[in-house]
């Protein structure tokens, strides 16, 4: 081994193995196909190579949404949890084909809304959770082309009602969640 300045400079006498040569091509082919993901390769109309920058794919996909026809907060006229007639609730969720976990937007027609989160659950779930000081909403949702179905659960200690002893007890509500798939240029 011979010392230039910094650098280091190791000098064989004997040539390496074929093998040797072969691995170390093959990895650097290896990690040279490893970046196509990140680079999005698909094929043009007439099958040529086409890559596009990460961000452009991760631009491509990134918020699926879905809305249902009652709200997201549990909120009917005349309850606990008070909303105007008609509401629809909408799902917002980021970076689904990218992810585990990303965040997500729940929203009434009127404006309401909290920021959340999603993550994958067991199976094909995706559980959503949102929350300020005073309520949380937590969904199990079955995603499919369509739409998402599931359940869903809110809490809040800011609204009380009775129950059917006459006792106050913090809001609870639970519902089914039977959303369809729509594009989110009407995301309130």
């Amino acid at each position: 081994m011979h010392i230039y300045g910094n650098s280091c400079a190791y000098q064989s006498r004997r040539p390496l193995p074929r093998r040797t040569i072969v691995a170390v091509v093959l990895l650097a082919i290896a990690c040279d196909k490893s970046g196509e993901a990140d680079r999005g390769v698909s094929l043009d109309t007439n099958g040529r190579r086409v890559e596009t920058p990460a961000s452009s794919v991760a631009s491509a996909v990134v918020t699926e949404c879905y809305v249902d026809s009652q709200s997201v907060f549990a909120r009917r006229p005349n309850s606990p949890a008070p909303g105007p007639a008609g509401l629809r609730g909408w799902i917002a969720l980021e970076g689904l084909g990218f992810s585990d976990s990303g965040p997500a937007r729940i929203a009434d027609s009127d404006g309401t809304a909290r920021e959340a989160g999603w993550r994958r659950g067991d199976g094909d779930t995706i559980l959503v959770e949102a929350f300020d000081d005073f309520t949380r909403v937590e969904m199990r949702l079955l995603l499919s082309d369509s739409g998402a179905t599931g359940s869903a659960f809110a809490t809040s200690d800011a609204a009380f009602e009775r129950d059917s002893d006459g006792r106050t007890q913090d809001f609870r509500r639970s519902w089914r969640v039977a959303a369809r798939r729509t594009p989110c240029d009407s995301l309130p």
